[in-house]
């Protein structure tokens, strides 16, 4: 959490416009999501149920004029996400950079070329994941998780019930795998530097490889590394990977008591094919969401990874400093 906390300061100087504006538009898309029940009903009721005329000519426009709407808050909220993203990236580099030239040269001897290049480029990248991805993506499927939810109650709640209890149970998986994935992240992350570090060394330094015939055992050292770098990433796509069907497996529970309670009611007239389909909408669309908050869960603990690397070397002090009452050189 102290890392989290400390990442929040990069995100001040851009609360305002742009990530508030951004917000704006991703709690507008998150909410209409809970329209859409709505108009598959009347669709189902109206239109095919009763023979509606008059539904049918004003539906196909509130159908355009929702998801003209949906386009552009989607568009606000990407490209004003993105923008505050970037800036970000661009701010810690210019920090770590600017601390780089402040470290005495004992730094840069324990520390490799490589393993610097790789702090300021790939851990950047995933400390924006951490911040801005992570907070836009927890905000808008909050946002539809909830609105569904009502949504859901609302149009029945004894489905409702038989739905949500299974839905939770699929939130486990990544609970438990979620710190495997940001151990294994932060072990690529060091994996990618050390080979940063083997090219970067093996290219300055190709007078002296091919002076003494060393052209294999830099093959074989690179090679070496670069296995290693694949069996980490693999492990860490491994995890990832299991998430998603698991909580599918799990979420067809839900679905399947829904199917078959809905079901026989709409069979025994006691709901209309229209509430019944407005309810399997709602459901379904309230899944995305759900997994966009689980994949949320998986990119912060990624994007700490980074962080914890970055601040690593931030956290790092010169071994010669100025006295406080040291005065300028003239």
């Amino acid at each position: 959490m102290k890392y989290y906390l400390r990442l929040l300061v990069y995100l001040k100087p851009y609360v305002w416009p742009y990530f508030v504006l951004g917000l704006v538009c991703m709690v507008a898309f998150g909410a209409t999501d809970g329209s859409i029940p709505f108009l598959v009903q009347r669709i189902m009721d109206d239109v095919f149920a009763r023979k509606d005329e008059t539904a049918l000519n004003y539906l196909p426009l509130l159908v355009i004029g929702l998801f003209a709407f949906r386009g552009l808050m989607n568009f606000g909220q990407s490209y004003l996400n993105d923008y505050v993203g970037l800036r970000i990236i661009n701010d810690v580099r210019n920090q770590l950079n600017r601390h780089f030239q402040s470290l005495s040269l004992s730094f840069f001897h324990r520390n490799a070329t490589g393993m610097l290049l790789a702090r300021v480029n790939s851990d950047v990248q995933l400390v924006r994941f951490a911040i801005t991805d992570a907070l836009a993506s927890f905000l808008k499927d909050t946002t539809s998780l909830v609105v569904l939810m009502i949504v859901a109650f609302l149009k029945d709640w004894v489905l409702a019930s038989i739905a949500f209890f299974a839905f939770p149970a699929s939130v486990l998986p990544i609970m438990r795998l979620s710190k495997r994935i940001k151990r294994f992240t932060r072990r690529g992350q060091v994996s990618t530097g050390a080979l940063t570090s083997l090219l970067q060394e093996s290219i300055q330094g190709n007078r002296i490889v091919k002076a003494f015939g060393m052209e294999d055992y830099e093959d074989h050292r690179f090679t070496a590394e670069n296995w290693k770098l694949f069996k980490q990433s693999l492990r860490a796509s491994r995890m990832k990977s299991i998430v998603s069907p698991s909580m599918e497996l799990l979420a067809s529970f839900a679905i399947g008591g829904v199917v078959w309670y809905g079901g026989w009611s709409v069979i025994a007239g006691g709901r209309t094919q229209g509430e019944f389909m407005a309810f399997m909408a709602a459901m379904f669309l309230m899944y995305g969401p759900f997994k966009g908050l689980s994949r949320t869960y998986t990119s912060v603990h990624q994007g700490l990874a980074g962080a914890e690397r970055v601040f690593e070397m931030l956290d790092e002090k010169p071994t010669i400093a100025d006295k406080p009452d040291a005065k300028e050189a003239d």
